[in-house]
C-alpha cells in the first residue's frame, strides 16, 4: 500500500463534506492507495499550466466528486485537489 500527502486545498474541501460524501472519499482514497498502479487509478490524466495530475471521478446520490492526485515517488501519492458539485434534482 502506498503512503500519501495532502494539500491544503484537498483538506479544505474534505473538511466541508458530510455523511455519504466522506465515506465515498475515504473508500476511493483507500482503493487508490492499494491500486495506484492499476488501470482504474490511471484512467484519466489532465495537463494544465501548473503541471499534470491523475483524475478519479466518483460520487454519491447527491454529489459528484473529483479527486486529482499525482505521484511524489513510486510509493508516495499527493492528493492535490478534491472538487465537489451538487447533483441537480431532476
Amino acid at each position: 500500500m502506498a503512503d500519501y500527502r495532502v494539500t491544503p486545498d484537498f483538506i479544505n474541501v474534505y473538511q466541508s463534506l458530510r455523511g455519504d460524501a466522506v465515506a465515498a472519499v475515504d473508500d476511493v482514497v483507500v482503493r487508490l492507495l492499494t491500486e495506484h498502479t492499476t488501470l482504474w487509478a490511471r484512467r484519466g490524466r489532465v495537463v494544465g499550466t501548473s503541471g499534470s495530475a491523475w483524475v478519479v471521478e466518483f460520487g454519491t446520490s447527491d454529489m459528484d466528486l473529483t479527486l486529482y492526485w499525482d505521484y511524489l515517488d513510486d510509493q508516495l501519492l499527493l492528493l492535490v485537489l478534491l472538487l465537489k458539485r451538487r447533483v441537480a434534482d431532476s
